[in-house]
């Protein structure tokens, strides 16, 4: 049952996004008592109906396209192996290696590997077409990444946040479902013709900033980062165009299919040069919030919000995080400390010189959190933050912190 409800939740990518976001690597990781988001826990289980050596069999004639068959003379013929064949023969290996939707995960990456973002855009005769060996080889190639337990969004080099495509590059910490909910969370809290100035503590991808400044018209930003390669790519997601490709087919088979998909005579490329129009409005700089100012902040004005998805797994929790983290993404990301709060505690230090009396500070934590920042704030008076309240998330668990800079001029 729970894999029918997931199938008809990816009717579309944006939906897909969510399920392989949540159910792959789901920032949260880790939540009370140390469990793994609930979406996380699930695991495919290994085939009951093929046995292990079937399995290996068919693993093995994976990288074959041709296969040699023998007609009723003994005369030796070339077989071929249709798409639904090899997308079966990957999902098993996958199942059998224990990886998260392993099936979802093969209908993505074919579905991508002929140009479409969801397997049901390829029509629904497409698993009876035979396999070509350039593109037999495109599937394995990227089916062995997911083996290798590399997240969906790197081996596409994209994926969806809000009504984005976000571009996303290892080991960029990757924009997650529960992203989206925080954009709402804050949006809700101000008017959108608000003239917003925000910083962004930890902006990864850009996913949060982009979001909230493409909400805020009039808003602003400066979003840090302690990893060069995620200023990088916030500032290309920033400045990126939304893109829509227009393919045509003919009922050729794959092979022409494909050159015809790709062809410039078949590809319509619409592409706006004003990207997501918030590049001029957002400054990205490399750097890590300590305990002391950084020296751009010196001379700014202050700001109105700070927002952040800061790294909160509590250290002894680290060595849970599921391969698709621990392998491929920063780790710096993730790892918060002894109580996940050390970036936490230096953004409420740094408040009073960042933001503007009665300014906001928004944060994604664990759902230990809002107890531990309410103790935290008791036992250190002198910092003038007070803990405003804490919001749920998809799972109905405190997820989000609210906290205000109560300081004066």
């Amino acid at each position: 049952m729970f894999r029918n409800m997931l199938r008809r939740i990816a009717r579309s990518r944006h939906h897909a996004a969510r399920v392989a976001n949540l159910t792959l690597l789901g920032h949260c990781g880790l939540a009370h008592h140390q469990t793994l988001h609930p979406l996380c826990w699930w695991k495919i289980s290994k085939t009951g109906t093929t046995s292990r050596l079937r399995q290996n069999q068919l693993f093995s004639q994976l990288r074959s396209y041709s296969v040699e068959v023998k007609d009723d003379d003994g005369v030796k013929e070339s077989g071929v192996i249709t798409v639904g064949e090899l997308m079966r023969n990957w999902t098993e290996r996958l199942q059998h290696e224990e990886v998260p939707e392993a099936e979802l995960s093969v209908e993505v990456l074919v579905a991508h590997a002929f140009g479409e973002k969801m397997f049901h855009e390829l029509g629904c005769n497409f698993k009876a077409e035979e396999v070509g060996e350039e593109e037999g080889q495109r599937i394995d190639a990227l089916c062995q990444k997911r083996l290798e337990r590399m997240p969906l969004q790197y081996i596409l080099g994209e994926w969806d946040f809000r009504d984005m495509t976000l571009k996303m590059k290892p080991p960029v910490f990757i924009a997650r479902p529960e992203g989206e909910m925080f954009v709402e969370i804050i949006s809700d809290h101000y008017s959108s013709a608000d003239p917003l100035r925000l910083l962004e503590v930890g902006c990864g991808t850009g996913a949060l900033s982009i979001a909230l400044l493409r909400i805020f018209q009039e808003g602003s930003g400066m979003a840090f980062d302690g990893l060069a390669e995620a200023v990088q790519l916030t500032k290309e997601n920033a400045e990126r165009g939304s893109k829509r490709f227009t393919r045509s087919r003919k009922k050729e088979g794959i092979n022409k299919s494909l050159r015809s998909a790709f062809s410039d005579d078949r590809r319509t490329l619409e592409e706006s040069i004003s990207g997501y129009g918030v590049l001029e409005r957002l400054e990205v700089y490399h750097e890590l919030i300590t305990s002391d100012v950084p020296r751009v902040l010196e001379d700014t004005e202050r700001l109105d919000a700070i927002v952040s998805n800061p790294p909160y797994v509590f250290h002894r929790d680290m060595k849970e995080l599921p391969p698709e983290i621990s392998l491929h993404e920063d780790q710096l990301a993730f790892d918060g400390g002894v109580d996940g709060s050390d970036v936490i505690v230096n953004i409420l230090r740094l408040s009073e010189h960042i933001l503007k009396p009665g300014g906001y500070i928004w944060l994604e934590t664990d759902t230990r959190h809002p107890e531990i920042l309410q103790e935290w704030l008791k036992r250190h008076p002198e910092v003038p933050v007070r803990f405003v309240r804490s919001f749920q998330d998809f799972n109905d668990r405190p997820r989000y912190c609210q906290l205000q800079y109560t300081g004066v001029d």
